[in-house]
């Protein structure tokens, strides 16, 4: 998933990559919980249903804190 340029294309959009040091596994706790939730409130929401890319986007726009 990365490959040459992805570092330039990502700063001319201001993104800035992050990574948990190898030292401290234990960070990434937080994130780890952050996306659990996030997938609990989609299925919670969308059940059993199949959504294309545009309405799952749309239902996590509505979820109210995700």
């Amino acid at each position: 998933m990365h490959g040459p340029g992805q570092n330039s294309k990502a700063s001319n959009q201001g993104i800035e990559w992050q990574f948990n040091s190898p030292e401290a596994p234990h960070f990434g706790a937080v994130f780890e919980r952050i996306i659990k939730s996030a997938k609990n409130a989609i299925y919670v929401s969308l059940k059993a249903a199949d959504v294309n890319d545009e309405e799952l986007q749309t239902v996590s726009l509505l979820i109210p804190g995700l």
